[in-house]
């Protein structure tokens, strides 16, 4: 038989066997597409409309969406009603055809509840707590935040008051200008009633005044008005700065109260004053009269309004420092940003309830950009609680109730802490967003370990693979392979604890699979769906993300594109065993890092744990060295 009659033959056979495939000569494959809904859309509806279209469709065609028949109408458009049942609803069509029942497929993933828009807030997404402990330790931090000059509170010139007696005398400052002996006291509480107690002591204070003298023949003189300590307290409420949400506002609740050793006056010069103070003309004691002048001055100008009292200012100046959501979203790669919701004050310390926005601040190329991040409305956390009593673990009320027992702010372990962080679920799923975009997750392997039959790492080949994968056995068993990870989707933590305990439980959905050589070509394209347990550990100064065992039935695999007839069961079997060793190195970004100075303190971890519902650091401060 010559060449030409060979060819012939062959074609003749292949032309057979196209036919019975249901493959008429010459006609392209069939595709299947989903058009609606987009991949990775959020909705809390329950059911989804699925529609779509089969391009080049065969007569013996059969068309599944989620393993239901659906017919297949003109044009080859289709159309399905799914119901979602969980948080992550994949959707899988899969258009069967010809006598070996090849098929084709498409898929999308749905995530059924509320979402956070890019870009968006999650409201009450982040708390930061300050023990009175912790106020403690940093109260020299705050301290050199808050500047006290006497010569600009109390300036030169400024009349003062009226002493009233044989004559009466007009005293206002001279020079040289007021003073003290630096450094100030400063000790600030939390109270019960909401508020927080701030008291400042000035030491040797000294006042030089000028007396000019009023009526018949009074004298003019100078005078010096000192006390060895002044004391200075107030009480003030904090709440969101409402021009500027990311500061605190200082809010002076009543008068400032004075107390120490209180005022000695005495005359510096002019014998008439000199002769008048010895006979009691002049009255020596002018504790009340000064203390009433400086309150005049200290005080807040007016009351509940938008003015603030200059010692209120100063305080709010030292409490800007107290943020830490800056160094944090630098220690993790992403930008994060924490305007104050509102500021809750108790006798055990004070709590920062701020809205959070994470977003990637160098987002990869090559990364999936998403529109939005998995929510779920979640309340507040209380830090502190009654211990004993009939209300045993329940939040103290704002006046520290708690009949029977006490009030005190402990980690959910009962361990004192000093500060404490707390990311709500929203919050946490903006971050893995965040990273997502930033390029977690992309990998290319090209070494593997499968347990047991390949326990050690070795360079990915098709023959490695066909150990497992016996599909691989037709292709060179020297030809490189690269194993490709790529996310679609981003992780996310539902509000639940890990499969096996851990601290959250993490669902990734739809994470692409493909494997493929060098040159490009792909063998196998998959997708795969998996639950695993996220837990926080902290060794060494740094705070870590472990992931828990990939447990068979929390793996979930769907072929895509297959171009060696690989059955699922086989891949899901291979993924179990790459995935453990994978994962970690796929959280590289995310896998630990140093935790950032706080108000130049450094940071000790007591605890991690769920605080209600939020993921929470309890921390100790330390002087940095």
């Amino acid at each position: 038989m010559n060449q030409r009659a060979r060819s012939s033959l062959a074609a003749l056979v292949a032309v057979s066997v196209l036919g019975l495939l249901g493959m008429p000569c010459g006609t392209p494959d069939p595709r299947v597409v989903i058009a609606t809904p987009d991949h990775g859309i959020f909705t809390t509806a329950t059911s989804v409309s699925v529609a779509g279209v089969v391009l080049n469709p065969r007569a013996d065609g059969t068309l599944r969406v989620n393993g239901v028949v659906t017919p297949v109408g003109g044009g080859g458009s289709f159309s399905a009603t799914v119901n979602l049942t969980d948080i992550v609803n994949p959707i899988l069509v899969r258009y069967t055809y010809g006598f070996a029942n090849k098929d084709v497929r498409d898929r999308v993933t749905v995530f059924q509840g509320e979402s956070i828009a890019d870009g968006a807030f999650s409201p009450m997404g982040v708390a930061l707590r300050l023990n009175d402990s912790g106020l403690d330790e940093a109260q020299s931090i705050v301290q050199s935040g808050i500047s006290i000059d006497l010569a600009t509170l109390v300036p030169v010139g400024l009349f003062l008051l009226t002493v009233e007696a044989v004559w009466d005398f007009d005293i206002s400052v001279r020079n040289p200008a007021p003073s003290f002996s630096q450094p100030f006291g400063l000790d600030i509480d939390a109270l019960s009633n909401g508020n927080v107690a701030a008291n400042i002591d000035l030491n040797n204070v000294v006042v030089n005044v000028f007396l000019d003298g009023q009526g018949f023949l009074a004298p003019n003189c100078d005078g010096r008005i000192t006390s060895s300590l002044v004391e200075v307290d107030g009480v003030y409420d904090l709440q969101a700065d409402a021009g500027d949400p990311s500061l605190i506002d200082v809010v002076q609740q009543g008068n400032l109260s004075f107390g120490g050793t209180g005022f000695d006056f005495e005359i510096t010069s002019g014998f008439l004053c000199e002769v008048a103070q010895f006979f009691g003309i002049i009255e020596s004691d002018v504790t009340a009269e000064v203390q009433g002048a400086l309150a005049g001055f200290l005080n807040d100008p007016d009351g509940s309004g938008p003015l603030d009292g200059p010692i209120a200012d100063e305080v709010e100046l030292a409490l800007a420092e107290i943020e830490i959501s800056g160094p944090l979203g630098q220690a993790v790669g992403v930008s994060l940003e924490t305007p104050l919701f509102d500021v809750f004050e108790d006798v055990e310390g004070l709590t920062l309830d701020s809205d959070a926005r994470i977003t990637a601040s160098m987002p990869d190329p090559m990364a999936v950009d998403l529109t939005a991040s998995y929510h779920i409305p979640e309340p507040f956390p209380s830090f502190a609680h009654c211990v004993g009593g009939s209300n045993d673990g329940n939040a103290c009320d704002v006046d520290a109730n708690c009949p029977g027992g006490t009030c005190e702010a402990l980690s959910p372990g009962a361990l004192p802490y000093e500060l404490a962080i707390s990311l709500s679920t929203s919050a946490f799923n903006q971050l893995l967003k965040a990273e997502i975009e930033s390029g977690l997750l992309i990998q290319n392997i090209n070494e593997i370990a499968i347990p047991p039959v390949i326990p050690d790492p070795v360079p990915l080949t098709a023959g490695v693979l066909a150990s497992v994968i016996p599909e691989f056995g037709t292709v060179d068993p020297d030809e490189a392979l690269v194993l490709e990870l790529r996310p679609t989707t981003a992780p996310l933590i539902t509000g639940a604890p890990g499969p096996l305990g851990e601290l959250a439980e993490m669902r990734i959905a739809q994470l692409q699979v493909n494997i493929r050589n060098n040159n490009l070509k792909t063998y196998l394209q998959g997708v795969v769906d998996l639950t695993v347990g996220l837990d926080i550990t902290f060794a060494a100064g740094e705070l870590s993300f472990t992931l828990g065992a990939v447990v068979a039935q929390e793996i979930n695999v769907d072929i895509i594109r297959d171009k060696l007839g690989i059955f699922e069961a086989t891949v899901e079997s291979l993924l179990e065993g790459i995935l453990p060793s994978a994962l970690p190195d796929l959280l590289t970004s995310l896998e630990s890092f140093p935790l950032p100075d706080f108000l130049g303190l450094q940071l000790g971890l007591v605890e991690v744990s769920k605080n209600g519902e939020y993921i929470s650091l309890f921390l100790d401060l330390t002087p940095a060295p």
